[in-house]
């Protein structure tokens, strides 16, 4: 995976961009250490390959990366290993346990002092801060759902965005 700077992905497959994938398969260039080979690739180009997929295949981690991409630089691949490993330390095997897990133990909120404040929307930014918007929280627990092998899908509800599970 790539570095994104400024709306920029830099690295990528030996010979173009690739498939959805190939951005988690070379290493960061924030270090100076490039190692990815190809050409730098405009994250709304990505974002718009990503999405024309069928909407059943289409994950939801790396779009949503690259829209804070267009506000600030990301580390694609520290950001996917970060959500892997959040995947990882909880031990939820359905819907209402992992969310008791992110929202009750690992402590997510809205954030209720600036519902205003743009990091609400990135991913990477509510990650990190544990603070975000309903909706950026439901990518993230769909996200993380995903990776734990839970079934979760969005629902878009009027003035509301809900998460519902394969199990009903």
């Amino acid at each position: 995976a790539e570095t994104v700077r400024h709306g920029v992905v830099e690295g990528g497959r030996r010979g173009g961009c690739g498939h959805a994938r190939s951005l988690r398969a070379w290493g960061s260039v924030a270090t100076g250490r490039r190692r990815g080979y190809g050409p730098r690739v405009d994250v709304a180009a990505r974002f718009s390959e990503l999405v024309r997929g069928p909407e059943a295949t289409l994950d939801l981690d790396e779009p949503a990366l690259l829209i804070a991409a267009h506000d600030h630089t990301v580390d694609l691949a520290g950001e996917l290993r970060a959500l892997d490993d959040l995947a990882a330390s909880i031990a939820a095997d359905d819907a209402p346990a992992l969310a008791h897990a992110l929202f009750v133990e690992h402590g997510y909120a809205g954030n209720t002092v600036d519902y205003g404040d743009p990091r609400n929307s990135y991913l990477d930014e509510v990650r990190r801060r544990r603070l975000g918007l309903p909706i950026t929280l439901s990518v993230l627990m769909i996200e993380v759902g995903r990776r734990r092998g839970i079934g979760l899908v969005g629902v878009g509800m009027p003035g509301h965005f809900l998460v519902g599970s394969d199990d009903g």
